[in-house]
């Protein structure tokens, strides 16, 4: 199909606001946020906030505009305006503005200008055109707008999705042999010290042996890292094969022999929002690590608590989330204080899990003071 086709039935809309919501979701998915989250699609009040997304790390809020005739730009004005009030109401970082009009590049300055200093994306009707002209967005042409491929298109999807999965499996490759490498030395470290458990070794490879010169930081850490870290440490573990370096399926509950989600201590968030979290949590990690705490150790060991708690409370994996919280607790300690965690961290069961328990409810007191009276 031609771009007049594509343009033609975007600038002529004839599928309702629901689809137009849909639409945009899938358009902002293959653009690269995440956490795509649209709000009331299906009609009912969304509070200005048509859709709720992420990009790199950073909250935004997106909103759709697709009349079903042509509309001029003080219109395309008035909407960008009324909508960009959610902005601040759901205390979002950036707008996305989807709309199915002409904008020219003078009136997107203008809206961004009207916006500032909120960062503002704009996907106006030429854009969406180009994406959805495009091998990533020939799916939702072919959905939403009914559309379908070419045999040239068709050939060119599939030589996309070859090359995008071998790009895939490479990085993949490189990641694990990456994260294998670290972790070996740390194991190494480990298991010449009498299969003392990881947490009481120091964990920093500033120092690496001359087996290799592979440097960990928890500087950059991503998410992958810990997707890898669990399927590193639980290597040679009881763990199912199947169930290391993959997060939970399940909904699991923490408490006693027989509780149930009503009776357990704690209950970790559904599976389908550990992934989204757990960007979250990174990402509030690495801007804390780039403040630079300048020597203050009561900020930083509070720091350790934060990520801590946060990824404990998540539960991400099945089994083996104990083993992956000390490793990256023990570099986190290593790299802001100096020091390394002790032996008497988990002597206290009890008084452990109490302090998750008062953290849960937002107090990181006790928790802050049990790593700080646990540093040597």
């Amino acid at each position: 199909m031609n771009r007049a086709t594509t343009e033609s039935v975007l600038l002529n809309w004839r599928h309702g606001q629901t689809q137009s919501e849909r639409l945009c979701a899938g358009l902002l998915q293959v653009s690269g946020f995440s956490d795509i989250d649209p709000q009331c699609p299906l009609g009912g009040r969304d509070g200005r906030k048509d859709i709720l997304c992420t990009r790199d790390g950073q909250g935004w809020l997106a909103a759709a505009y697709f009349p079903s005739k042509h509309s001029d730009f003080k219109a395309v004005k008035k909407k960008f305006h009324e909508d960009f009030e959610g902005v601040a109401r759901h205390s979002r970082h950036g707008f996305v503005f989807l709309v199915n009009q002409h904008v020219t590049p003078g009136e997107r300055t203008e809206l961004e200008r009207c916006a500032s200093p909120t960062p503002v994306d704009i996907y106006h009707l030429e854009r969406m055109r180009s994406i959805l002209d495009s091998p990533k967005g020939y799916g939702l042409r072919l959905e939403y707008l009914r559309i379908p491929m070419t045999e040239e298109e068709q050939h060119s999807l599939w030589s996309a999705m070859k090359d995008n999965l071998i790009g895939l499996m490479e990085q993949q490759a490189s990641d694990i042999r990456s994260m294998d490498r670290k972790m070996d030395i740390v194991l190494e470290r480990t298991l010449s010290k009498g299969l003392k458990p990881l947490l009481f070794e120091t964990s920093s490879l500033e120092a690496a042996p001359s087996t290799g010169t592979c440097q960990f930081s928890t500087a950059d850490l991503q998410v992958r890292d810990i997707f890898l870290m669990h399927q590193v440490l639980c290597d040679g573990s009881q763990i199912p094969r199947s169930n290391r370096g993959r997060f939970r399926d399940l909904a699991v509950w923490v408490g006693k022999v027989g509780s149930t989600p009503d009776t357990a201590r704690f209950v970790p968030p559904p599976p389908d929002q550990i992934e989204s979290l757990l960007e979250a949590l990174t990402a509030k990690w690495r801007s804390q690590y780039e403040l630079d705490f300048g020597g203050d150790q009561e900020e930083a060991i509070e720091a350790l608590a934060g990520f801590h708690h946060g990824f404990v409370s998540i539960h991400p994996f099945l089994d083996g989330n104990g083993r992956v919280a000390r490793a990256i607790l023990q570099e986190q300690a290593f790299e802001l204080t100096g020091r390394c965690v002790q032996t008497t961290f988990a002597d206290n069961p009890a008084a452990y899990f109490e302090s998750l328990s008062a953290a849960d409810a937002g107090d990181l007191t006790d928790l802050t003071s049990l790593i700080r009276t646990n540093l040597e």
